[in-house]
């Protein structure tokens, strides 16, 4: 794929990511503002410094957790918007599919392993081919394909085992064709749900750790 394609699949979404990635980090900044209060209303008892150190340690926590879950938000929301409205699932699925490529030259069943080897070597071929655009707009349109190419080869993968454990093998052409049919709901579906575990892991860890400190840090002699 060339650069010029690279961008053709997956630019089209930065605008998006870019808008999932702002309201994310006001969405932290506010649940900063709610943690930084009830760490120092937990860890202040009458002493001043408690308290103020239990704000600021608060905020290099949700601002350390916030940035990394803001730009994994941003790449998520981009692509699910890309899968949904420009059929970037279908498009991607095309490449790693491909007559020529490692999932396409088998007619028969294949044992899991082999097939397993197969998706990982045609995925990592397409990832391997760099656009020639720089930038962080391109940097974006970048992480995105990744994130849709991964997410092709696990939903694939898990064909792969549902059609090895009923048959003894898999089938890549008829795995491939129906892969085909249902990848951009495949996708969407796995995208949304790996973007709200990720939420409410980064949220809970958050939070925990804003509490946990408060908690020590009135322990402290005063």
């Amino acid at each position: 794929m060339s650069g010029a394609g690279y961008l053709e699949i997956a630019g089209g979404v930065v605008s998006e990511a870019f808008k999932v990635l702002t309201t994310t980090a006001l969405g932290m900044m506010v649940l900063a503002a709610v943690l930084s209060g009830a760490a120092f209303a937990i860890a202040y008892e009458g002493v001043w410094w408690h308290g103020a150190l239990a704000v600021v340690l608060t905020l290099v926590n949700v601002g350390v957790i916030g940035s990394i879950l803001t730009v994994k938000r941003a790449i998520l929301g981009g692509l699910a918007r890309g899968v949904r409205d420009q059929n970037l699932g279908q498009k991607a699925a095309l490449l790693v599919f491909k007559p020529d490529g490692p999932l396409g030259r088998v007619a028969e069943r294949i044992p899991f392993v082999e097939a397993e080897q197969r998706l990982r070597s045609a995925v990592e071929s397409v990832l391997g081919q760099k656009a020639q655009e720089k930038g962080f707009r391109a940097s974006i349109a970048r992480s995105i394909q990744a994130r849709l190419l991964r997410s092709i080869e696990q939903v694939t993968l898990k064909r792969f085992h549902t059609d090895a454990a009923e048959h003894g093998g898999v089938a890549l052409a008829q795995v491939g064709a129906e892969i085909g049919e249902r990848v951009n709901q495949l996708v969407f579906d796995h995208v949304r749900g790996m973007a709200n575990k990720l939420t409410a892991m980064m949220v809970l860890a958050s939070s925990g750790i804003a509490v946990v400190v408060a908690i020590a840090l009135r322990q402290l002699p005063g």
